[in-house]
């Protein structure tokens, strides 16, 4: 049985401790100052289609879902006209198919962390995140305190430029910079103030009330969009290599699940979930 996996092993150190990391804060008023952009849906997806991730090639859109119902993972869409133009990958256990379908580059769990006395977070391991073997498992896993798969996730940008290595933290207003020898140089907050509060049951840390982050990230032209979510409201960040703020969008209050850039940089497309489950891809142009 063949399994499909793109993975590609990265060590980070944890920038605890180290006094030549800068700090930064987006300013106060960023969230204030978006502008606002206009959706334009090109595709619905019900929530029992359960579409999983969506991605935009040229006039290509790439969709992976999953389900009881499900033949295939992953399926290439027109994106004008939203018919299928091939299956290319089917779901079983023969030869050429795959149990589960993974469409993220980078496939990690952050260190597990230790609650202080006052509640807040305090890492306790040098290394900034736990990576999956070729086979998808985690060895060093074992050697944690703590259940680490529920802890924190996030998104990884690598700038082709000179290398450079940004984290997007899933459940906190965090991002971390590393520079080309992965050492860590910058790390940002803001900008809104999202604080998760957890619990401990034996070796398992649970978030009792999600509170999202960075959703998704992706980069740019030398730069970086990210999604963020505050509350209810969703918002595109543009964000330079600098950690700085280059623009802040406004965009549709739904979960964002993916992003991708159109070529020539003038597209974001976003699949977003509203409460209900429903599924849209969405195009706006910056």
């Amino acid at each position: 049985m063949k399994h499909l996996s793109i993975i590609l092993l990265l060590f980070l150190l944890c920038c605890c401790g180290n006094s030549s990391v800068a700090v930064k804060a987006f300013p106060e008023k960023t969230l204030r100052t978006c502008i606002t952009l206009a959706p334009d849906t090109l595709l619905y997806s019900p929530e029992e289609e359960m579409l999983f991730k969506a991605f935009v090639i040229n006039d290509t859109c790439i969709i992976t879902s999953y389900g009881n119902n499900r033949e295939h993972a992953v399926d290439l869409l027109d994106l004008h006209s939203g018919n299928v133009l091939k299956h290319i990958v089917r779901y079983g256990i023969n030869d050429g198919e795959v149990l589960a379908a993974q469409t993220t580059v980078f496939r990690h769990r952050t260190q597990p962390l230790l609650l202080s006395p006052d509640g807040k977070i305090t890492n306790k391991r040098m290394k900034r995140f736990i990576v999956a073997d070729s086979s998808m498992s985690f060895p060093d896993e074992l050697a944690y305190e703590y259940f680490t798969m529920n802890l924190i996730m996030g998104s990884i940008v690598i700038n082709d430029i000179d290398g450079q290595v940004a984290y997007f933290d899933r459940y906190d207003d965090r991002i971390e910079f590393f520079d080309g020898s992965l050492t860590p140089v910058m790390t940002v907050s803001g900008p809104a103030d999202i604080t998760n509060e957890l619990s401990v049951n034996d070796n398992i840390v649970v978030y009792k009330d999600v509170k999202y982050a960075y959703t998704y990230a992706i980069p740019g032209n030398n730069s970086i969009y990210a999604s963020f979510e505050n509350g209810e409201k969703q918002y595109l960040l543009h964000i330079g290599w600098d950690g700085n703020i280059l623009k802040c969008y406004r965009i549709a209050d739904s979960h964002v699940l993916s992003l991708s850039l159109s070529e020539e940089g003038k597209d974001i497309f976003a699949l977003q979930e509203n409460r209900s489950g429903d599924k849209y891809l969405i195009r706006y142009r910056l």
